[in-house]
């Protein structure tokens, strides 16, 4: 399975400077020490109280130069985030937003599909240039890995069609929608805000508690060890009048919990892009309390049932 969307335009930070990793290590989740030139992982940046800012792909071009792909309508305030934190660090940042063009590549984990993958990609950075980092891992099986490519906007066009003609399908908004909620991939702003935690948010993977410290560090880790992750992002179903519910009413209540149990995200209609076993014609991503497993019945405000399918695993 490899799909493709050109529709969102990721946020580019360029980072530069000799301060540039020390920078970077203290400001956002994951340890920049392990990604070497050339290499990319993704990263957190959280505030004071352990909260998500958003969801960073940290790449590194050069030795002291370092891309930050943001969220698509994030980067300005990612950017003024950043950079209330300098202070007297050899640190210099610059939005490169419009100088990329962003196209998503969702594909499963297959050696066929990795191997077509790379294929492409390869031919593509060869005629286009770009670059292809990985975004997010799909937090289940029957679901998607997120790559982003980036190239020169002169180019979109082009790739776009080597892609189309080389068994790549275009994906329209609502298979998009459907095949990032059966992947369990948090997205801004729905799930990725300051609502939440990385921990919350199934992001667990993001974070590196031993690296040293970090905007957030003490709050994160003093969840971990007191268990006080309070949400799981987890995967619904639900019919139309749940839906018709949920656009009113977000909130979700459990058997057996007084107050409400969770909150929707997101919402979709389910689609055959993802294999899946779902009845109900919706699909939806969810923080759910952490009390509140796939066999507690789970309601809308009004009532109608709403099917808890999968948890994001967490490492707590």
């Amino acid at each position: 399975m490899l799909v493709y969307c050109p529709m969102l335009r990721y946020g580019i930070i360029e980072c530069r400077g000799h301060d540039a990793a020390d920078f970077l290590q203290r400001m956002t989740t994951n340890d920049m020490s392990t990604i070497g030139i050339g290499g990319a992982a993704g990263s957190v940046l959280v505030t004071e109280k352990g909260r998500i800012v958003d969801l960073l792909t940290v790449a590194r071009p050069s030795d002291s130069t370092w891309l930050l792909i943001t969220s698509p309508r994030n980067d300005t305030a990612v950017f003024q985030w950043l950079r209330k934190y300098i202070i007297m660090e050899d640190v210099q940042l610059r939005l490169a937003t419009q100088e990329y063009a962003t196209i998503e590549i969702w594909h499963s984990k297959d050696g066929d599909t990795s191997s077509q993958l790379e294929t492409l990609i390869t031919t593509i950075l060869r005629a286009y240039g770009g670059v292809c980092y990985r975004r997010a891992r799909s937090c289940f099986d029957n679901g998607l890995d997120l790559q982003i490519l980036l190239i020169s906007p002169d180019h979109l066009q082009h790739v776009i069609e080597y892609l189309s003609t080389n068994a790549a399908r275009c994906l329209d908004d609502q298979q998009r929608s459907c095949i990032r909620i059966l992947s369990g991939i948090a997205q801004f702003p729905e799930e990725l805000n300051e609502r939440y935690t990385p921990l919350d948010a199934g992001l667990s993977q993001f974070v590196t508690f031993g690296k040293g410290c970090f905007i957030g560090q003490e709050v994160l880790e003093r969840l971990v060890v007191q268990k006080k992750v309070k949400w799981n992002l987890s995967v619904i179903e639900c019919g139309d009048r749940a839906v018709e519910t949920l656009q009113r009413d977000k909130r979700l209540f459990a058997e057996g919990i007084t107050d409400h149990a969770g909150e929707v995200t997101s919402l979709a209609s389910t689609c055959d892009v993802v294999h899946h076993d779902f009845a109900q014609p919706y699909c939806g991503l969810a923080y759910v309390w952490r009390a509140v497993t796939t066999d507690t019945p789970v309601y809308t405000a009004a009532g109608e049932q709403v099917y808890l399918r999968s948890i994001c695993p967490t490492i707590v």
